[in-house]
C-alpha cells in the first residue's frame, strides 16, 4: 500500500514537473462546479410552482368575498353607514353637558367693559326641544337606511359575482367537450380524406366533414373569446390577476327548489327607500316644530378674576371684588320671530310638517292630454252653417205648386 501511495505522488510531481503553470485546482468559468449549476435549476423550480400557482381552483364563497371587499359601491355604503351613525351620536349628544376652558388675559384702561378673568370654562347642554326628538328620530332611520343599502349593495356585488363565476364555470365545461369534438372532427377529416383518395367517398363528403370542422372550430373560438371576457369580469371584481381564478363546480351550490306558497321576499333596496323617506318625514316635522315650540337649555360659567393688570377695583366698593365667580341656571328659548327657521320649515312638503298655512304645490300637467281629441280640448259651440250648406239646403228644399 506504501509503495502504491508512493508511486501516485511520483506521478503527480512528475505531471506538476512537466507543467509547472498548471493550478491545483481548476477555477475556469467556462466550467462551472456543481453548486453553481445547481441555483439557476432552483431559480427554475420556483418559477415553475409559481406560475402553477397563479391558476388554483377557488370557490364561489371565496370569489364572492373578494368581491365584496374589492367592490366600490359597498365601500361607499359602509362609508354612509359610518356617517349614519356619527349622525345619530351628534344628535344625541346635544343633551350630554359640553365644558370649554379658556383665558381672555389682557390690559384694559378706563371704564370696564368686561370681566378681568385669568381663566374661565363654560358649560351647555340641551335639556328639552320638540324639534331634537324629531331629528334623533331622523338619525335612526337614517342609520336603517345605511345599513338596508349596505346590504343591498353586497347582495348586488354577490349576484354579479356568482353569475359571472357560474358562467364562467360552464363554458369552461363547454370549451372542453368542443376541444374534444375538434379533435375528433379533424380525424374525420382525415378518414374521409383517405376514403375520397380511394375512391370510397365522393368529395361532396369530404367537403362536408371539413364544413363540420370548421364550425366546430368556430364554436371553439367563440367560448375562448367568452371565456377570457368572464375571466377579465372576475379579475375586476375581485381585484386578483387575470386568469388566477378557476372555477370549482363543487362549490356551486343547487338551485333552491320554488314553491307557489312561499312568501315574496322583501328587497333590501325597497325597504332602504322607506326609511329614506320615514327620515326625510322626521326631518320636516323637526323644522317645523323649531319654529313652533320652545326649547330650554342649561348652562353654567366659572370665571377666575384677578385685578392686578387693569384698573378695575377702582370702580367697585372695597372689598366686594372676588377672584372666584360662577353662575348657572336654565335659558328657555322661544322664537317668536325667526324668518330663518320658518323659512327652513317652508322648505319641506306640506304632508310631512302638518302646515295649513303654506298653499299646496301646482300639480303636474297631464301628459294624456294631447291624447283627447279635439271635441274634449274645445268649448262646444254651436256650428254655424257654410254658404255651400246653404245652397245645398235651398237646393233640397221643396218648392210650393
Amino acid at each position: 500500500m506504501r509503495n502504491r501511495n508512493n508511486k501516485l505522488n511520483e506521478r503527480f510531481h512528475d505531471h506538476r514537473h512537466l507543467d509547472p503553470n498548471m493550478p491545483a485546482k481548476s477555477h475556469n468559468p467556462r466550467h462551472p462546479s456543481k453548486p453553481r449549476l445547481a441555483v439557476p435549476i432552483l431559480f427554475a423550480c420556483i418559477l415553475a410552482c409559481a406560475s402553477a400557482a397563479m391558476q388554483a381552483q377557488v370557490s364561489l364563497s371565496t370569489v364572492v368575498d373578494f368581491a365584496q371587499k374589492n367592490s366600490s359601491a359597498v365601500k361607499l355604503a359602509q362609508a354612509d353607514l359610518l356617517k349614519a351613525q356619527a349622525a345619530l351620536a351628534q344628535t344625541q349628544d346635544a343633551y350630554i353637558p359640553n365644558l370649554q376652558i379658556g383665558s381672555t388675559v389682557g390690559y384694559s384702561h378706563g371704564f370696564p367693559t368686561g370681566q378681568p378673568s385669568v381663566g374661565n370654562a363654560t358649560m351647555q347642554s340641551l335639556v328639552f326641544s320638540y324639534s331634537q326628538r324629531q331629528y334623533v328620530k331622523a338619525a335612526r332611520a337614517g342609520i336603517d337606511a345605511a345599513s338596508l343599502s349596505l346590504k343591498d349593495a353586497c347582495e348586488q356585488v354577490a349576484l354579479d359575482a356568482s353569475t359571472t363565476y357560474i358562467e364562467l364555470d360552464t363554458v369552461n365545461r363547454e370549451l372542453a367537450a368542443a376541444q374534444q369534438q375538434e379533435a375528433f372532427t379533424a380525424e374525420l377529416v382525415r378518414i374521409e380524406q383517405l376514403r375520397a383518395e380511394a375512391g370510397v367517398d365522393s368529395d361532396m363528403d369530404l367537403l362536408q366533414a371539413r364544413l363540420i370542422a370548421a364550425n366546430q372550430k368556430l364554436q371553439r373560438l367563440h367560448l375562448e373569446t367568452r371565456a377570457a371576457t368572464l375571466a377579465k369580469q372576475i379579475a375586476v371584481l375581485t381585484g386578483m390577476p387575470v386568469g388566477s381564478i378557476l372555477p370549482d363546480h363543487s362549490s356551486v351550490p343547487e338551485i333552491p327548489a320554488v314553491t307557489a306558497d312561499e312568501a315574496p321576499r322583501n328587497l333590501p333596496g325597497i325597504e332602504a327607500a322607506g326609511a329614506l323617506a320615514r327620515l326625510k318625514q322626521f326631518q320636516a316635522k323637526g323644522d317645523d316644530l323649531a319654529w313652533r315650540r320652545p326649547q330650554i337649555g342649561f348652562g353654567a360659567t366659572y370665571n377666575y378674576d384677578v385685578n392686578k393688570l387693569n384698573n378695575y377695583a377702582q370702580f367697585y366698593q372695597k372689598g366686594s371684588f372676588t377672584p372666584n365667580n360662577v353662575s348657572f341656571g336654565l335659558q328657555i328659548s322661544v322664537p317668536f320671530f325667526d324668518f330663518s327657521l320658518r323659512a327652513k320649515a317652508r322648505g319641506s312638503p306640506p304632508r310631512h310638517r302638518g302646515s295649513r298655512a303654506s298653499p299646496a304645490p301646482e300639480r303636474c300637467p297631464d301628459r294624456h292630454a294631447h291624447r283627447q281629441p279635439a271635441r274634449a280640448r274645445r268649448p262646444s259651440r254651436s256650428r254655424q252653417p257654410q254658404p255651400a250648406d246653404r245652397r245645398r239646403t235651398t237646393k233640397n228644399r221643396p218648392h210650393p205648386a
